[in-house]
């Protein structure tokens, strides 16, 4: 939704967002208020709900949905992940299965992820799609799939979304689930990360291991994207005299309150891009032309041949974690 109020539509247009929000069933009678936050950071109460637990009109699922875990946690309170297929036949389950694996695998070569990894309990939910593949609306391909999923959003040939948040979490109802990861049926590079909503990756194509991880960073920590694309429709749109909320850029308006603290006073701030050491922290230019600055030039949120997060930003996935998982720490 705040991505889309950058674009030019949102000018001359109204359009709405599905969402859907996910609370432990109360014990008793709660007051749930959904904020907004404008590009000035300045919160906003744009919904408020009472939430009765005896309410007559709040529905019990009684859905079978079918799942296999294939991690298991060994803390009372894990973090519960479900990686969803998306655009797999019947006959392809197997194919979704080896993929599943291999986002597991691949999370865990990740330091902080690998080092919690106890704490994480992930099951595969081989959704059945009629038509193999995902929809691609820029080469007119619309295709029936579970969740239907499409690229060319927001008119961009590589960002993979799906609208139908609300048919998301029906087709996964009684499944363990606080995050989601969607593997998508194709090899076309492209994908999306929402934090707090889900991330949508593409399994058959050659840069799938960095990528589930660089988007699972959008939906699971918040992390924002350190690279830039020529002529991108995001690109250009920050607001220069505001901190950005995300922990891993900077307009430098706040900068103190991000990683200031931790560059090498030899370092120019900003940071010239042509240093030897991609490693050197500092302040570079990161999304080209939009006055945001990024910690360094080798991160899993910036480009797909590296090895890891830089570790300032392992530790925000790290209190993440913790945040899910605060009952086994106190």
């Amino acid at each position: 939704f705040q991505e889309w109020l950058t674009q030019p539509d949102a000018k001359t247009s109204l359009k709405s967002f599905e969402n859907s929000f996910l609370i432990p069933f109360p014990k008793k009678e709660i007051k749930i208020e959904i904020v907004f936050f404008d590009e000035k950071n300045k919160p906003t109460i744009i919904s408020t709900e009472i939430i009765n637990p005896n309410d007559i009109l709040i529905r019990a699922t009684n859905k079978e949905v079918g799942f296999e875990v294939i991690h298991k946690s060994k803390v009372p309170n894990p973090i519960k992940i479900a990686l969803v297929a998306e655009g797999y036949t019947a006959l392809e389950k197997e194919s979704f299965m080896f993929y599943a694996q291999q986002t597991v695998d691949n999370l865990f070569k990740h330091a902080v992820f690998n080092r919690y990894k106890d704490y994480f309990e992930i099951v595969a939910v081989p959704l059945i799609s009629v038509d193999s593949n995902v929809s691609v609306p820029s080469k007119n391909q619309w295709r029936n799939t579970a969740v239907k999923s499409n690229f060319d959003t927001f008119y961009s040939s590589r960002y993979l979304t799906t609208s139908s948040v609300h048919l998301l979490h029906q087709k996964i109802e009684n499944v363990p689930y606080q995050h989601i990861i969607i593997l998508a049926n194709t090899d076309v590079y492209g994908g999306g990360g929402i934090l707090n909503s889900y991330s949508l990756t593409t399994t058959k194509n050659k840069e799938f291991a960095p990528v589930v991880v660089h988007e699972f960073g959008h939906s699971f920590a918040g992390l924002a994207d350190e690279y830039f694309y020529a002529n991108d429709v995001f690109e250009s749109k920050a607001d220069v005299h505001v901190e950005p909320w995300e922990k891993n850029i900077t307009s430098l308006v706040a900068f103190e309150k991000k990683w200031k603290k931790m560059v090498s006073n030899a370092v120019e701030i900003p940071t010239v891009a042509n240093l030897n050491d991609k490693n050197t922290l500092g302040a570079y230019e990161g999304l080209k032309g939009n006055g945001l600055y990024i910690p360094t030039l080798n991160c899993r949120m910036k480009q797909n041949n590296t090895d890891d997060f830089f570790f300032f930003f392992s530790n925000a996935i790290e209190e993440m974690i913790l945040y899910y998982t605060s009952k086994q720490e106190n």
